[in-house]
């Protein structure tokens, strides 16, 4: 029973456990390189070859596209954050504006309507 069985279990096999994770996928290389070699000596391994060569292909396709379409989000993703910050700046200028506006009209609010000349005689 190798590693790319479906029914492989740890607990009947407690020396293939290991916590390491780079001596797992070590460990799991070679058990499938030695599952590679088990196939190929087997006759009739050239179906089974063309599979794993029709599933590389299948990956390497897979991939391909996985690749393509993080740099497609990512393209979104830069011209979404572009659009936020021209937003966030129109509004800080925006902003700047509207507290102008608001400290002019607070100075004519806090003014006494006779102006200052009567308040001091």
């Amino acid at each position: 029973m190798t590693a790319c069985d479906g029914d492989y279990n740890i607990f009947e096999h407690p020396q293939a456990y290991n916590t390491n994770p780079i001596i797992d996928i070590m460990s799991a290389a070679s058990r499938s390189k030695k599952s590679m070699k088990d196939v190929s000596s087997k006759p009739g391994s050239s179906s089974a070859s063309r599979s794993r060569v029709e599933k590389r292909k299948a990956n390497t396709l897979a991939a391909r596209r996985y690749r393509q379409n993080r740099l497609d989000m990512i393209t979104e993703l830069e011209s979404v954050l572009k659009a936020t910050q021209q937003e966030r700046d129109a509004l800080k200028v925006q902003l700047a504006a509207l507290q102008g506006e608001n400290q002019v009209l607070k100075d004519l609010v806090g003014r006494p309507p006779w102006g200052r000349d009567r308040e001091t005689s």
